[in-house]
């Protein structure tokens, strides 16, 4: 009887363990590499923000490493994503596909901003 007992406490603490590793794992890997949409070089730094598709507020984000890649581990489910660097105009992935835990973008292009295409000379003294 006592045998039978502790059985059922174990198969019981394996089942709450596992349905909380579960929770723990249940969201989304969001994955890319930003580059230059004329000499295809990778941009470094680049801001890569998830943002809520109601109120926008930030739900995650990370900045590109040296190749241009980036990673982002999320447990928000709606959510679009902000690329945006200075001097490349802001781009906005609204239709994301949430049917796999890892959401992979491929390569992406920034295109530079018209702002930022003419240089000017400034004396500022």
């Amino acid at each position: 009887m006592n045998l039978l007992k502790s059985s059922k406490v174990v198969g019981f603490v394996f089942f709450f363990l596992s349905q909380c590793l579960y929770a723990q794992n249940s969201g989304f890997v969001v994955k890319g590499k930003i580059v230059e949409s004329q000499e295809q070089s990778p941009i470094e730094f680049a801001t890569v923000l998830l943002l809520e598709k109601d109120s926008e507020k930030a739900v995650g984000g990370t900045t590109t490493d040296a190749a241009g890649i980036f990673e982002i581990k999320t447990a928000a489910k709606n959510f679009q994503i902000k690329i945006s660097f200075i001097g490349f105009e802001t781009q906005y992935i609204k239709e994301i596909d949430f049917s796999t835990p890892i959401i992979e973008l491929g390569v992406l292009h920034l295109k530079n901003s018209q702002i930022y295409n003419g240089c000017a000379e400034i004396d500022l003294f």
